[in-house]
């Protein structure tokens, strides 16, 4: 891009704020301020720049926002249209993920707010659509749809972004193998563009499809939970992307935050006064073999199956006999919105507590 006054002006009246105003005022513009270029993980601004206000021309942003979440911006895209401040009230970081091609505008010459998207609100996450596996949107709308889960309410949005700055993108292609069974856990993945299958080798070698993963969803983070090895591998169906997190990063930015545990006497203490239930995680026959009394039984291999069963009204406190499992379905349960704990100590600490209740 040349940096003559004609084809400043050019780039300024692809801002649709911008192309409203005077033409003496683009001048003044034209003739104070310069596209400065910034590179790929630099900090554009942070928790906004109240005397500027900064206009993508070419790369890739990253925006977040604590009211309003997270979102991409390209240049071209029509939301670069807008101040990426948006009206400049909110508390918002701005983080280059392409190397950009930025206008940075003093307020001062603009002589009136220019950011506002939509009036009084400024810049927007727009609203969030279900994602259809084939329909368009699907690649777009990844980090949307992730946002949704209500694991994010238990994290913290400065915890959010770090986990956002840390993900490392990976392009796929159909049929490629992303987990494979049996391999130990390293990583957790986000799909972010195509589809992908969740598969299980049987004993008897038989292979059954278990699901299908769209953009948005989270895959692997059973096997960071527990310890164990992966149970299930993930194939991608169709060429696509995906995101992945370090085993060291979910631990810190998804699992710390998730997995809250209580005690025994905290926990008896919030079944009784809130009327929760005791859910035991472990297989059918332990639980035969040795039940407890008004707990109940959701073995974790029927959890994503049968969680609608259990009352989304009500906390539940989970339990197994070595926290491995009882730490995956907490995890699970949360997901899926519930007011799920970790019972710390497990089944000998819940033993403990009623022998001591005689």
């Amino acid at each position: 891009m040349g940096n003559t006054s004609s084809e400043l002006t050019l780039v300024l009246r692809r801002f649709a704020p911008l192309a409203r105003l005077p033409d003496a005022t683009l001048e003044r513009i034209v003739r104070s301020v310069k596209p400065v270029a910034v590179d790929a993980g630099e900090f554009l601004f942070r928790m906004v720049d109240q005397d500027h206000r900064h206009f993508l021309i070419s790369g890739r942003v990253r925006l977040l926002d604590p009211d309003q979440g997270i979102h991409e911006i390209a240049g071209g895209d029509p939301d670069a249209k807008f101040a990426l401040e948006g009206d400049g009230n909110a508390s918002r970081d701005c983080l280059v993920l392409e190397s950009a091609r930025v206008l940075k505008v003093p307020c001062q010459l603009l002589g009136a707010p220019v950011g506002e998207r939509v009036a009084g609100n400024g810049y927007r996450v727009r609203e969030i659509q279900p994602i259809v596996p084939g329909h368009p949107d699907a690649e777009v709308d990844w980090m949307e749809r992730l946002l949704q889960s209500p694991i994010f309410g238990d994290i913290p949005t400065t915890s959010i972004f770090d986990l956002f700055q840390r993900l490392e993108r990976i392009k796929t292609q159909a049929g490629e193998t992303i987990i494979q069974q049996g391999d130990e856990a390293q990583y957790f993945y986000i799909l972010s563009c195509g589809r992908a299958e969740v598969l299980q080798q049987q004993s008897d070698g038989q292979t059954i499809r278990l699901a299908e993963k769209c953009p948005g969803e989270g895959f692997g983070e059973e096997a960071l939970l527990s310890g164990a090895m992966r149970n299930a591998a993930v194939r991608m169906v169709t060429d696509g992307e995906v995101h992945r997190l370090s085993a060291e990063d979910f631990e810190g930015l998804l699992k710390a935050p998730v997995l809250v545990s209580l005690s025994i006497t905290d926990a008896a203490t919030l079944i009784r006064k809130q009327g929760g239930t005791w859910l035991d995680v472990r297989m059918q026959d332990e639980f035969q073999q040795d039940p407890l009394e008004d707990a109940i039984n959701l073995p974790l291999p029927y959890l994503r199956a049968h969680a609608a069963t259990l009352d989304h009204d009500r906390p539940i406190v989970v339990f197994c006999d070595t926290g491995r499992r009882s730490s995956v379905a907490v995890y699970l349960l949360r997901e899926r919105g519930f007011d799920a704990w970790l019972l710390k100590g497990g089944i000998a600490a819940l033993k403990g507590h009623r022998r001591q209740a005689g």
